[in-house]
């Protein structure tokens, strides 16, 4: 058994002795003192007002009930006005065990009162008994005092993360999508979840969907890189695969082994129709038609970001043709395992009854109805969902802005060609484009013309490797299997390249008769896809080629074609 320490205890505790017979006053003090107190005396109320009004530190105080013409109880009131937070114990001495007189202490807040003549030993005891209350006292208050510096810090720390990650990077980072709209609710201060959409440089759009493991905080720090990298690769113009694969190599790089990230990313190629999907590890996608039925399910087919390393994640998305109408629906699991009073989760089912039952949008009738299984307005998971309508969405064209004239302080940007050329398997991993926009803006270029150009030279670059050197034809992606038909057949071929195939990209900032001129050309080792009869300004519709060159033509100031294809010269005036 431990036993306290009873002079430790004592040591530093101050006693107010306030006693109006002289003899007894010193009596008092010189037995405390030789138990280890400090003691303070008063011989009448005025001298203990004195010691009161001194600020002086005192924890125990012991008062005559009569001190001549006052009573020793109007001397109470005082310790309470002191700006001490601590409540000061007092032991009451008096002459007679009156119950009234008992009674009147008691209501005042006495401790202890104690009968004249004073027993010391009792006295000893009932001083160690408050002596120890006071002790805890102290330190209950100074470890809530540094509970509260820390809640203080606590929370200093999470305006600050709550400032840089929504006022800073997320709100910089969702521009208004056409057709896109999203709903995203944390089951505390912070979300593990978030839902980005964000236009590319040549109009296609970006969606990321995350799911970070844990919540609060923790889970939103998780998320902080995603959205940076999220906002950056897709600003330069880059794919979808390789922002997925950079995203994942800095979460392996700067996460905890026991933390990853489930998440999906949508690409919507608006100009080819195009849908492409990664997911990995979030519930299945749905495309839906106008009917709200099911047309097709993206499914989860890859690991989570930040669990495999580069030589081992895998980027391959699903294709799908986009249709003319419809709805994409995206979820995270807090959605269909949010459980109701008796524990029953809302589940897929309930999911598609409510968006089958509902008549225009999704997202309205589904959180209608998780709230009305859930019955609450707290969620014990962070809850995110998002839908883009197809028929909403924005004409391409309409996305790029107006070029502006080259003439007006483009004249400061001197004259340079800049060539590339890659061989074999990096063709199958290029990423032109977006260097052409990095490229040129570092150069000086307006944005409408690095814009203009990105979509210029994406496609003539996608036309030169799908229809030049890989010799696909569009015919393939007649129907939904034909157009994943198509670029599995793509993989393929890309996979199979060699180093007699190449594929070339000039950029030519000049000045010629006609004034000043941003060329770019286009070259590569195919066997051409045109014919000669089509190698003019009018271009059949009929294949993917042919659309692609006709919208060059439509943003170039002139095109010219070359060698059945292979070789194709767009110029900006």
């Amino acid at each position: 058994m431990k036993y306290r320490d009873v002079d430790a205890d004592r040591a530093g505790v101050t006693l107010l002795v306030v006693e109006d017979n002289p003899a007894l006053n010193a009596l008092f003090k010189n037995y405390l003192v030789q138990q280890q107190f400090k003691v303070l005396t008063a011989l009448d109320f005025d001298e203990a007002m004195a010691v009161i009004a001194s600020k002086e530190s005192i924890d125990i105080a012991l008062i005559d009930y009569d001190l001549g013409d006052r009573k020793g109880l109007d001397l109470i009131a005082h310790f309470q006005d002191r700006e001490i937070q601590q409540h000061i114990p007092v032991i009451v001495l008096g002459s007679s065990g009156d119950q009234s007189a008992l009674q009147q202490c008691f209501e005042l807040g006495v401790d202890d009162y104690v009968v004249k003549p004073v027993n010391p030993l009792l006295l000893s005891l009932k001083i160690d008994s408050l002596v120890y209350n006071v002790r805890l006292a102290k330190i209950i208050a100074e470890k809530n005092e540094q509970l509260q510096n820390l809640i203080t810090k606590a929370r200093l720390e999470e305006e600050m993360a709550s400032h840089i990650f929504y006022n800073h990077l997320l709100s910089r980072q969702t521009r208004a999508v056409k057709g896109f709209n999203h709903y995203l609710k944390s089951s505390g201060g912070f979300s593990g979840d978030i839902i980005l959409a964000r236009y590319a440089p040549s109009g296609s759009i970006f969606i990321l969907h995350a799911d970070a493991t844990g919540h609060g905080l923790s889970a939103t720090i998780t998320l902080m890189p995603m959205v940076a990298i999220f906002k950056a690769m897709v600003h330069k113009g880059y794919r979808l695969e390789p922002i997925i694969r950079e995203i994942n190599t800095r979460l392996l790089e700067q996460l905890p082994s026991d933390r990853f990230v489930a998440a999906s990313m949508v690409e919507i190629d608006l100009h080819h129709a195009d849908v492409k999907v990664w997911n990995g590890g979030m519930p299945e996608l749905l495309m839906l038609d106008d009917q709200h039925q099911i047309s097709h399910r993206f499914c989860s087919a890859h690991m989570a970001l930040g669990i495999l390393p580069d030589s081992a994640f895998e980027v391959r998305a699903e294709h799908c043709k986009l249709p003319s109408d419809g709805y994409l629906l995206g979820y995270s699991d807090g959605v269909v395992e949010q459980r109701d009073s008796v524990g029953r989760s809302f589940g897929v089912g309930r999911l598609l009854r409510s968006i089958r039952e509902s008549e225009a949008d999704l997202l309205q009738p589904l959180m209608k109805a998780l709230f009305s299984h859930v019955r609450s307005d707290h969620f014990d998971d962070d809850v995110s969902m998002y839908e883009l309508r197809f028929h909403q969405l924005a004409d391409p064209h309409l996305l790029l802005k107006p070029i502006q004239s080259l003439t007006q302080d483009m004249k400061t940007i001197a004259p340079f060609e800049w060539f590339l050329e890659l061989v074999g398997a990096q063709v199958a991993h290029q990423e032109l484009p977006s260097m052409c926009n990095q490229f040129l803006s570092g150069m000086g270029f307006d944005q409408s013309i690095c814009q203009r150009c990105f979509t210029i030279v994406s496609e003539l670059v996608n036309n030169a490797i799908d229809h030049g050197i890989l010799q696909l034809t569009s015919l393939l992606k007649v129907g939904a299997e034909g157009f994943m038909a198509y670029y599995q057949e793509r993989e393929q071929r890309l996979a199979g390249l060699t180093d007699k195939d190449r594929l070339g990209l000039r950029l030519k900032w000049c000045i010629d008769d006609q004034g000043l001129a941003l060329q770019i050309e286009v070259q590569d080792s195919g066997k051409g896809y045109l014919a000669e009869q089509s190698q003019q300004a009018d271009v059949s519709d009929t294949h993917a080629f042919g659309r692609g060159l006709s919208l060059v033509q439509r943003l170039s100031s002139s095109v010219e074609i070359r060698q059945h294809g292979t070789f194709v010269r767009a110029i900006l005036r």
